[in-house]
């Protein structure tokens, strides 16, 4: 376990928050990954990232992790890598909808998304849990999103439940 704060990626629920509170008892959140390695390399502060980041608007791929790590090659430094399971996620679908028109997800389950219903409209969010949300206030027909957040929501119905491993890499700054 680390003594120094771990910044990831918020709001609470997304798998980084979880898994990073396994490392250390403090998480500073963060609205993304980018914003999570600019305010530790800023504050002296470690970051967890996960090698599965993606950053999309409509089919334009704006920023991945080989990309932020990039950025970040001369400042900050790997320190730790792991491998861990997300929390189960699932695809969920609002239950008054018959026919899905559209979905929204985080970038990082496009594939998934593009591969269940080729046919639906994509839409992006910043993280899972925003995903589940936005669908579950009538915004979008389905959503990917962990399968605990989902079930709060009793207009959403999950479709089918799917886990995976993830390599989440730990930065600190050089200096």
């Amino acid at each position: 376990m680390y003594t120094a704060p771990l910044v990831t990626l918020g709001p609470v629920g997304t798998d980084a928050e979880v898994f990073a509170r396994t490392l250390s008892q403090s998480i500073i959140l963060r609205d993304s990954f980018p914003e999570a390695m600019d305010y530790a390399l800023r504050h002296k502060k470690l970051a967890l990232v996960p090698c599965g980041y993606l950053d999309r608007v409509n089919d334009t791929l704006l920023d991945s992790w080989v990309d932020l790590h990039f950025r970040y090659v001369r400042e900050m430094k790997i320190i730790d890598t792991y491998c861990q399971y997300t929390k189960p996620m699932c695809l969920a679908k609002r239950r008054d909808v018959e026919v899905a028109r559209n979905i929204v997800i985080h970038p990082a389950t496009h594939t998934y998304a593009s591969r269940i219903n080729p046919r639906v409209d994509i839409h992006y969010a910043k993280s899972k849990p925003e995903a589940v949300s936005l669908a579950a206030l009538g915004h979008f027909d389905m959503c990917i999103g962990s399968v605990d957040i989902v079930q709060r929501y009793q207009q959403l119905e999950p479709i089918e439940t799917f886990h995976q491993q993830m390599i989440w890499v730990v930065y600190e700054p050089l200096v």
